[in-house]
């Protein structure tokens, strides 16, 4: 289960044309890099793992591999939540946040009142 919220954005790119040229784009590029902040339950110690990464999938993926030295030995782990992000700074502002005790308790309640987690920090389910 994975619970996708979307945070921040930014504007469309402008069309512009030139005396005897076609239009093109100006302004952000369409293949903007987003930033997520996500969230893994590890099924070993039923605890939180809470990180920021371009690409979650490759991401969880080196988790559950067992290439990361800090979380290998909690493995496996089940994506439940990730946040985007326009910017890398925010991404990690937004970890930093969830890695304090008010942040945690307030990721706690997001996960709880989305229905991820019971009011014990267990998985209520896993699709």
């Amino acid at each position: 289960m994975i619970h996708n919220h979307e945070v921040g954005g930014s504007s469309p790119p402008r069309a512009t044309q030139k005396e005897g040229r076609p239009r093109q784009v100006v302004g952000p590029l369409f293949f903007r890099a987003m930033y997520y902040f996500y969230v893994l339950y590890s099924l070993k110690d039923q605890k939180l793992y809470k990180g920021v990464s371009a690409d979650v999938a490759a991401r969880v993926a080196r988790h559950n591999a067992g290439a990361t030295p800090a979380t290998k030995h909690r493995r496996p782990f089940v994506l439940i939540y990730k946040e985007s992000f326009s910017s890398k700074t925010e991404a990690l502002a937004r970890e930093r946040w969830a890695k304090t005790p008010e942040g945690g308790v307030g990721l706690k309640a997001i996960l709880i009142q989305r229905g991820i987690l019971d009011s014990q920090g267990r998985l209520l389910k896993e699709d």
